[in-house]
C-alpha cells in the first residue's frame, strides 16, 4: 500500500482565468507527485490556465464542449476518459464537472467522487435539487468554508457526514510585502499623480460581485477625498453597466476597469485598501492575497469573509447590498493614521499564514485522499 500511487482526476469547467482555475494550478505545484497522479480534464475549450499547468508537469485534457448544458456529449466523452485512464479517484470542481463525475460514478463504482463545493450558491433553486440528488454517488464533499458546509447541510444538499471544510490556501512566498514602491509604477499607468491613495477590487465583472453599489459609494467617498482612485481587475458581462455608471458619474479619471492583469501581486502591493462588495461568496482567495500583501480590507459579510477578515482587527466587515454602510467604512480607513493601516496589514498577514496558507491546504487535501482510499480497500 506503501508504493501505491493514488491516480486521481481533477474535472472543473474550464481553464480560463478564474478563483476555482487558479487554485487548482497551484495546488497542483505542491501536490506530492511521489504519491498521487494527477490528469486534468477540462469541460470546455482549455485556456490560459491549461498551458500553465500543462507546462508545470501535469498532463491536461480538454472534452472541448463549447456549450457546457450539452450533458449527454460531456458524459460519453468524459466516460471515454475515465475508461482509458481508470483514476483511482476523481476530484470535482464547480457544478458541472460535480454532476458528470457522480454519474460517472454510476458505471465504475469503485472510483472515489469527492466534490469541492466553493460557494453558498449554485445559482438557480434547480441546481440545489440536482446536486442534493446526486450526492449519493458522491463519497465526499468539500466545503471552502465553515459557512459554505453549514448552508450546504442546513439545505440538506449534502449529508453532514459527508462534508468537511479545507479552506483555500494561497503561496504565501508569491504574495508578501514589497520593499519596491509599486504604487509608482501604476499610478502613471492610469494618469494618477503621486499623492494618490489607491483602493483595489479584483474578481470577475458580475453582478454577484456588487461593484455596482461600490461605485455609488465610492463616488460619495471622493466628493469629500478627491486624491483617490479605484481600480477594479478583471472582466465580466457587467462591464457594459459599470462603464455607463462610471460615465454617468463622470468618473472616467478616477475609477478604471483595465481587464484582467497578469501580474496581480503588483496591484496588491501598490495599494492602501482592497474592497469586496460581493453579495455572495464561497471563501474569496483574492482576500487572502490582499491580507498576505498586508493589505486591510474593507468586505461584505457574505460566505466564509467572516472567517478571514477579523473586523477591526485585519480589516472592515459591511452588510452586502449597504451602500451608505459601505461609504462610512471607506471614511473610517482613509481616517486611519498610519500606523493603524500598518497594524491592521500585519494582523491580516498573520492570519493568513496561521489559517490559508497553500502548503497546509495540500497537506488536508492529500490526507483526505489517502484516509478516503484506504477506506476503499
Amino acid at each position: 500500500m506503501k508504493n501505491k500511487k493514488i491516480k486521481i482526476i481533477y474535472i472543473l469547467t474550464g481553464l480560463h482565468t478564474g478563483g476555482a482555475e487558479v487554485l487548482l494550478r497551484d495546488f497542483l505545484k505542491k501536490l506530492d507527485k511521489d504519491r498521487f497522479d494527477p490528469l486534468v480534464v477540462s469541460i470546455m475549450p482549455g485556456g490560459e490556465i491549461a498551458g500553465e499547468i500543462a507546462r508545470a508537469g501535469t498532463r491536461v485534457v480538454s472534452l472541448n464542449i463549447k456549450r457546457k448544458w450539452n450533458f449527454f456529449s460531456l458524459f460519453f466523452k468524459f466516460r471515454k476518459v475515465v475508461k482509458r485512464e481508470k483514476p483511482d479517484l476523481i476530484h470535482a470542481h464547480l457544478f458541472h464537472a460535480c454532476i458528470v463525475s457522480r454519474f460517472i460514478k454510476i458505471f465504475y463504482k469503485n472510483i472515489i467522487t469527492v466534490s469541492t463545493i466553493h460557494n453558498e450558491s449554485f445559482g438557480p433553486r434547480i441546481r440545489d435539487f440536482i446536486m442534493r440528488f446526486t450526492d449519493r454517488w458522491s463519497d465526499f464533499n468539500i466545503a471552502v468554508s465553515q459557512k459554505v458546509a453549514q448552508v450546504m447541510v442546513e439545505k440538506k444538499v449534502v449529508s453532514e457526514n459527508k462534508i468537511e471544510t479545507i479552506y483555500n490556501g494561497i503561496d504565501l512566498e508569491k504574495f508578501s510585502p514589497s520593499l519596491i514602491d509599486y504604487k509608482q509604477e501604476i499610478l502613471p499607468e492610469f494618469g494618477l499623480p503621486p499623492q494618490t491613495s489607491l483602493f483595489l477590487s479584483i474578481g470577475r465583472l458580475s453582478p454577484a460581485k456588487g461593484y455596482n453599489l461600490l461605485l455609488l459609494a465610492f463616488a460619495e467617498v471622493l466628493e469629500k477625498k478627491p486624491d483617490l482612485a479605484l481600480i477594479i481587475l478583471g472582466e465580466g458581462k457587467e462591464r457594459e453597466n459599470l462603464e455607463k455608471i462610471i460615465k454617468e458619474q463622470k468618473l472616467e479619471k478616477r475609477i478604471f476597469l483595465p481587464g484582467n492583469k497578469k501580474k496581480v501581486v503588483k496591484y496588491l502591493q501598490a495599494s492602501d485598501l482592497f474592497v469586496l462588495p460581493s453579495l455572495w461568496e464561497g471563501l474569496p482567495t483574492v482576500i487572502l492575497e490582499a491580507m498576505a500583501c498586508q493589505l486591510p480590507v474593507v468586505a461584505t459579510r457574505v460566505g466564509g469573509v467572516e472567517e478571514i477578515v477579523e473586523n477591526n482587527g485585519s480589516g472592515f466587515l459591511v452588510s452586502p447590498q449597504d451602500p451608505e454602510e459601505l461609504k462610512d467604512k471607506l471614511f473610517h480607513f482613509l481616517n486611519l493614521t498610519e500606523e493603524e493601516r500598518k497594524k491592521m496589514g500585519k494582523k491580516g498577514r498573520k492570519i493568513v499564514e496561521e489559517k490559508f496558507s497553500l502548503s497546509l491546504m495540500v497537506k488536508n487535501q492529500e490526507k483526505l485522499y489517502w484516509n478516503l482510499w484506504k477506506k476503499k480497500k
